[in-house]
């Protein structure tokens, strides 16, 4: 299955035709006409807004939740608490891999590394992807 959604504009039908979205199988690739260079909060929202509603919310919950994390984790650091540093750590590693998870599933890999490089940039603790 191959999906390719096209903006046409009117008045110049002819000369300016462009690709806004290619589902490509079950998998979201590419929003070509998303600035390489937008803000991560603007890449996340806008591949988050393709999918299903189900998924949206998953995602905005997991999210939410490693950011009440990482306000934990911060509070761990300042009062030197190790036991509960590393306990954050492993669930705020949790959360990234269910993300990731969804992400795969929802996505191509294109995608999923601009994902994770936009999310890198938001959290410290996730690394940036190794581009081949």
């Amino acid at each position: 299955m191959g999906l390719t959604l096209h903006s046409i504009n009117s008045t110049h039908a002819a000369e300016e035709e462009f690709t806004l979205l290619t589902i490509t199988g079950d998998l979201i690739g590419d929003i070509e006409t998303l600035d390489e260079n937008s803000d991560p909060e603007t890449i996340i929202s806008s591949y988050y807004e393709l999918l299903n509603q189900e998924s949206r919310e998953e995602l905005q919950s997991l999210r939410q939740t490693m950011d009440r994390r990482v306000e934990d984790y911060q509070v761990a650091y300042t009062a030197a608490d190790t036991a509960e540093i590393n306990e954050t750590l492993d669930d705020l590693s949790l959360y990234w891999a269910t993300i990731r998870t969804i992400h795969s599933d929802k996505f191509t890999d294109s995608v999923n590394e601009t994902l994770q490089a936009a999310y890198g940039e938001i959290y410290s603790f996730i690394a940036a992807p190794v581009i081949e």
